[in-house]
């Protein structure tokens, strides 16, 4: 979205120039300081955090017509406007896989040691569907990005747009690849393709998803709900899937109950809550969700988070088996 005048609304851009995204703005933020690109420039300068925003969801917004507005702007504000599409326009396709893992890799490096293996090199080829661009992420004591998949361990399969929404820092890895049952079709899928390193190969993915797919030399996931991904009834961000430990942040929207179909896992969870009204149930037992709390899970138990307003909650799960 475009920010209105005097909107709380974020300006949602993507500039190459600059790594974290989608910051909150706030009311401080008009067109008045930002009339020109200077002002933008000078702007970002002073902020900790880079304004990042969709080419189609700016297009989209002038093709509506100034009348969507609450205050026409002037002439210098529009020419802006125009002057940042061009710009995204010219900036948008920049990116080619080759380079945005290259990219991740560097930006990795710090966390490196939390992904390698001891069962020797696996590699994880990644094919952009639409774009037919292929690589493959080759983990062991590093991670090299080979231009050829070779005979790799894993698949990874997502669109272009996907892969440039995650090095944008607008969309989650980990929310997008996560699913209730490995049949499930999800906008990042993935396959095991040798099943006698399948083991290794899926706790490497799992640290992946946590440490190489989240942009930026330091490590920050956004949590809301838009980024949230769908599974077991409810809207997961996970934070860490790996060594037998599952740790994610789940929005539960009003209405939707969390493992709707009741199954029982034969490890032990703890799921803290947040915010929000509702039930916990645990096999005959009913909760009434509190505020910062804790509600421990045991093993083989059937439990459920029955929403009666939205609920956010941080989901552990420990002793684990892998993928």
């Amino acid at each position: 979205m475009v920010p209105v005048f005097g909107s709380h609304t974020p300006l949602n851009c993507s500039l190459s120039t600059f790594s974290i995204s989608y910051p909150y703005l706030g009311p401080s933020l008009s067109w008045r300081s930002i009339r020109n690109w200077r002002g933008l420039t000078r702007l970002l300068r002073n902020r900790p955090a880079p304004i990042t925003v969709e080419v189609n969801s700016v297009e989209s917004y002038l093709g509506r017509g100034l009348k969507t507005l609450r205050t026409p702007p002037q002439p210098s504000k529009f020419l802006f406007k125009l002057k940042l599409v061009t710009l995204l326009k010219g900036d948008a396709a920049l990116t080619s896989l080759i380079e945005g893992l290259r990219r991740l890799a560097e930006e990795a490096e710090p966390y490196l040691d939390l992904m390698k293996t001891e069962g020797g090199d696996v590699r994880i080829a990644v094919t952009l569907t639409d774009s037919g661009e292929g690589a493959a992420l080759v983990v062991g004591d590093g991670i090299t990005v080979a231009e050829e998949q070779g005979e790799p361990d894993i698949r990874l399969t997502m669109e272009k747009r996907v892969f440039e929404g995650i090095l944008r820092g607008g969309a989650d890895f980990g929310a997008l690849i996560g699913r209730s049952k490995m049949s499930d079709v999800r906008p990042i899928n993935f396959e095991l393709l040798n099943m006698e390193r399948a083991a290794v190969a899926s706790e490497v993915l799992k640290a992946m998803m946590t440490f190489f797919f989240t942009p930026g030399r330091v490590k920050v996931k956004a949590l809301r709900p838009e980024l949230a991904g769908e599974a077991h009834g409810a809207h997961p961000i996970p934070l860490v899937y790996w060594d037998g430990v599952r740790f994610a942040w789940y929005a539960v929207r009003a209405g939707e109950v969390l493992n709707e179909e009741g199954e029982r896992d034969p490890y032990p969870q703890a799921f803290v809550i947040l915010r929000g009204r509702g039930v916990f149930v645990i096999d005959d037992a009913r909760l009434e969700l509190r505020r910062n709390t804790v509600i421990y899970v045991p093993p083989n138990s059937v439990h459920q988070i029955r929403a009666d307003e939205d609920v956010e909650a941080i989901w552990i799960a420990w002793r684990a088996p892998p993928m």
